[in-house]
């Protein structure tokens, strides 16, 4: 299944200073990752690398201050393409940026995780964004999360369960897809961005609280992340 995950920013920045956020691997990994490789140059290795997690990729496409286009991943995320276009608008630069691939998985699951990565690309651009404004790389996007072994969708009533992985904090909850998750911890959670607080506040071996529905009834269990 193709997707596709699109973001549109300003940023009060020229456009020369806001290439290097993108194009200089030093001045990227200040605000989307702890490492971070890169040069705008076609055929040049991409790398980067956010606690255990590693990625690998090459630059395709270079318009210099324009576009750059790199894939990253590999295995069934080979595909897996972030292009980066720039326009002066004032005295800043207009952002878009479109993270496509393929590998997301289809139906529930496939747009649980793309609402995962519009929640992280989220993130990562306010912290692009608070550097610009004040100087300081606070990296909020990056600090340690654990995985709640869960893949959730946002609904306007809250976070209902799309996928549920072997032997993770979720399925010692005994959560199964379709539930409908209330608390964790016993933190009430709405949005994917609230479940990440929790699994960014707890450590490995916490045992955490969860309720949620299914199939009508209440039910409270405990899960070791």
């Amino acid at each position: 299944m193709s997707s596709q995950v699109e973001q549109r920013f300003f940023v009060p920045a020229p456009v020369s200073r806001v290439w290097s956020l993108f194009a200089d691997g030093g001045e990227r990994a200040r605000w989307e990752a702890e490492e971070y490789e890169i040069e705008p140059r076609v055929g040049a290795r991409v790398y980067w690398r956010i606690g255990q997690h590693e990625c690998t990729g090459r630059v395709e496409e270079v318009v210099p201050e324009r576009l750059l286009r790199h894939t990253e991943g590999t295995g069934p995320h080979a595909q897996t393409q972030v292009t980066v276009r720039l326009e002066p608008e004032g005295e800043g630069t207009r952002v878009e940026v479109i993270h496509s691939g393929e590998g997301h998985g289809e139906g529930e699951a496939g747009d649980a995780m793309v609402e995962l990565v519009t929640c992280g690309w989220g993130q990562a651009i306010a912290d692009l964004l608070f550097y610009v404004e004040t100087g300081i790389a606070v990296k909020r996007f990056v600090r340690p999360m654990r995985h709640p072994g869960m893949l959730v969708r946002e609904r306007p009533s809250g976070l209902v369960v799309s996928r549920v992985d072997e032997d993770g904090f979720a399925a010692r909850a005994g959560l199964e897809s379709g539930d409908r998750l209330l608390t964790v911890g016993g933190a009430p959670v709405f949005t994917i961005p609230e479940l990440w607080v929790l699994m960014r506040k707890y450590e490995a071996g916490d045992k955490l609280a969860v309720e949620y529905l299914r199939d009508g009834e209440l039910s409270n269990r405990t899960g070791v992340l």
